[in-house]
């Protein structure tokens, strides 16, 4: 052992020994370097990987660091690249920065050897390598942005200009300006760069963006700025609240994500029924009867939606969905954090103030009932958004050890909350001629568990009776962020892991939102092709979550991927297609790549690995849970056979597994009818359990990052 660590240090110095050198193209303006390998920081790629430090995970973790720091030098190849240019007429960056604007391309990587050492590692089972690979080639990539970052400053300050600001792509610039990009810096040290059919960058460890220039010399805003950034599962992200496994800094912004707001498919409903498919909202005309009303909000990150329900019929009056116009300010809970931090608290509290009173308007105008007729009003949201909404600090949601500033069941006054005045009227909408008094009536705020687990799980545990089992039952509310519970009415467990964008398209080769044109079955016949289903049957244009589940299960299924997840050698280049290119019809070519089977093997393990630690906690086994609960609109669309075929929840749970759809909604609509105080019973019984903290958790998650083998019908065999 003492003669490898020798041994290791000698090649660390011999590979430090490279020179820096500038080269300078006059004529093309570009300039390239031979880069010697950056310092890699043990603590902040252990940090990424949650190990805690002076665990003994950590102290493991840091033996295989050192045993993989001269490998990963070794493998190395890295290429930092930038050249000042002017933005083309016919760029696909015009539209963001005019044309002809001064700016600099900039390209670096690691080359391709580090990610194919890393699923070599994957592939023959050294699962913990493989992610420790990963992580430390991300923070080889930082440190190379960084170290091209100082060369491009001591460039400016021979030219007397500044930086304004920094774009990348996806995001500020459309995908397609990778190809640009690409382009423009096209070079020795970048010619074996490439980018997919998704416009991503091959090697997947490379990065670039753009820098608009300055004339202000004093302007050198350059680096990348996390509160914009929508990677919600990077934890880079500063204080990052989320117990991210495994971290990968690449944009999971999704193909066609923020169209126009009528095209999301908002779950609404409740419950599905087998047999008819959805159990849809009864709507009654409210002004009918005149019966008193009460109104159900659940604040999602991205969507809110609202229901009007009558105190006496207790039917479903009506429904509003809209968008969380909170977005602008980040698309995750982390990025709104920081912005609340930063002295934006206001802002974010008086648009999902204006979105509500917004769906408040609409929904009364257009149900015909008046503002007397509100008894009162009910939220549920995760811990963030409910912060938000009252204006609360959220510098402790992000900050060790996580504790929320106000968690509690709240109960305040519709004009306190909304600042309005008792005979205030509401803003007209457009094409309504006649106008109604604002609504007095109490708000009311269900009451969250933790920072990690809010009231809208709450208000789920209520809404599915977990509160009144005997038998323990289960409960998942699927998303980016997986929050769980267990128990029965005396003894609950509650925990959250965060599974990453994939299940919402993500991070994903063609990934899309739930929006017209994403497809969301897949079956494969056998011949190897695929027969794919779209919502609302439109051209395909992407693939949702659901839809590649359903396609990473029948591809199992069909025996092409092996239980480590690799796709056989006729599809590992290029892709299984799930359509053909038609261009006379527009129709793309849309492929599963071998990159999202993994994206899927790690936001499937992160799920199962939190259920199975919470199953072991309560000190219970599969076979005893009497039900499970499957939330949320991933979970409601979500074919439960599939999720179980590949791993995602356990095998023996799916005949008493049940999808609830959005069960906050539900809680929230529940508790105003009925009343009492079971939800803040539910909030103070519930014992959150850490995963972070859990060897447990770590060793399931890299078990369960293989699917099961076939024919298995326990979970873990």
């Amino acid at each position: 052992m003492k003669r490898r660590k020798q041994a290791d240090r000698l090649l660390l110095k011999r590979i430090r020994k490279n020179v820096n050198k500038m080269n300078y193209n006059q004529r093309a303006g570009l300039y390239t370097s031979a880069v010697s390998h950056p310092e890699i920081g043990k603590e902040q790629v252990l940090h990424r990987m949650e190990c805690q430090k002076g665990s003994d995970v950590y102290q493991k973790m840091g033996e295989e660091f050192d045993e993989l720091l001269p490998r990963l030098y070794g493998l190395a190849k890295p290429a930092a690249v930038y050249r000042r240019g002017k933005i083309p007429r016919d760029s696909a960056a015009v539209q963001v920065l005019g044309p002809d604007a001064d700016v600099i391309y900039v390209l670096v990587s690691t080359g391709e050897r580090i990610s194919r050492e890393a699923d070599r590692l994957f592939i023959t089972g050294d699962c913990v390598k493989g992610l420790l690979l990963h992580s430390m080639a991300d923070e080889y990539l930082f440190r190379l942005d960084e170290w091209i970052q100082d060369r491009i400053r001591e460039y400016c300050r021979e030219e007397g200009i500044g930086i304004r600001e920094r774009l990348e792509a996806p995001g500020r610039l459309p995908a397609e300006f990778q190809e640009e990009l690409l382009e423009a810096v096209k070079c020795r040290e970048t010619e074996k760069i490439r980018l997919t059919k998704g416009h991503m960058f091959e090697p997947v460890k490379t990065m670039g963006y753009l820098l608009t220039v300055s004339s202000d010399r004093c302007q050198m805003r350059m680096g990348h700025d996390c509160n914009t950034c929508e990677a919600v599962n990077c934890r880079m992200k500063d204080r990052c609240i989320m117990n991210c496994a495994v971290c990968q800094r690449t944009d999971c912004r999704t193909r066609g994500q923020w169209r126009r707001e009528e095209e999301f498919d908002i779950v609404q409903e409740y419950e599905r029924s087998e047999n008819s498919g959805r159990k849809p909202c009864r709507i009654e005309k409210a002004g009918v009867n005149g019966e008193p009303c009460v109104i159900a909000v659940d604040i999602g990150t991205t969507t809110l939606v609202l229901q009007l329900v009558g105190t006496v019929s207790h039917e479903v009056l009506g429904c509003y969905s809209g968008i969380n116009h909170q977005r602008r300010f980040g698309a995750d809970v982390v990025s709104r954090i920081q912005a609340s931090v930063s002295g934006q608290g206001k802002a974010l509290a008086k648009s999902i103030r204006d979105d509500l009173k917004r769906g408040i308007q609409q929904l009364i105008t257009e149900q015909g009932v008046t503002a007397d007729r509100i008894s009162k009003i009910g939220i549920a949201g995760n811990t963030t958004m409910l912060h938000l909404l009252m204006e609360y600090p959220c510098r402790t949601l992000g900050t060790a050890p996580f504790r929320p500033y106000h968690n509690s069941l709240q109960v305040i006054k519709s004009q306190d909350l909304f600042q309005t005045a008792p005979q205030q009227e509401l803003p007209q909408i457009p094409g309504d001629n006649e106008k109604a008094a604002w609504i007095d009536c109490p708000v009311i705020l269900l009451p969250g568990i933790s920072a990690f687990v809010g009231a809208d799980i709450t208000a789920g545990l209520y809404a599915c009776g977990m509160h009144e089992v005997r038998k323990p039952a289960l409960f998942l509310d699927l998303g980016t962020n997986g929050e769980m519970a267990i128990g029965t009415g005396g003894h609950l467990c509650v925990t959250s892991t965060a599974a990453g964008p994939a299940f919402e398209g993500g991070n994903i080769t063609f990934g899309t939102g739930s929006i017209p044109g994403a497809i969301c079955q897949v079956t494969i016949g056998p011949d190897s092709k695929a027969a794919i289903k779209t919502i609302g049957d439109r051209p395909p244009i992407g693939i949702c979550g659901t839809g590649l589940i359903e396609g990473i299960a029948e591809l199992y299924r069909n025996g092409l991927i092996d239980e480590t997840g690799l796709l056989v050698p006729e599809y590992f280049e290029t892709g299984y297609p799930l359509t053909q290119e038609d261009q006379e019809e527009q129709i793309p070519l849309i492929v599963i790549t071998q990159k999202d089977i993994r994206e899927i093997q790690m936001a499937k393990a992160a799920i199962r690995a939190g259920l199975e630690t919470l199953i072991t906690e309560y000190k219970t086994t599969a076979e005893e849970i009497g039900a499970m609960y499957v939330a949320g609109g991933f979970g409601y669309r979500l074919d439960l056979n599939k999720a179980s075929a590949i791993g995602l929840i356990p095998p023996q749970l799916t005949s008493r597994a049940k999808a609830v759809g959005n069960s906050s909604l539900s809680g929230v609509v529940k508790y105003m009818l009925e009343a009492g105080s079971i939800p803040s019973h539910i909030a103070k019984q519930a014992r959150e359990v850490q995963l972070a903290d859990s060897e447990t958790f770590r060793q399931l998650y890299i078990d369960y990052m293989y699917f099961p083998a076939r024919g298995c019908q326990k979970a873990g065999d």
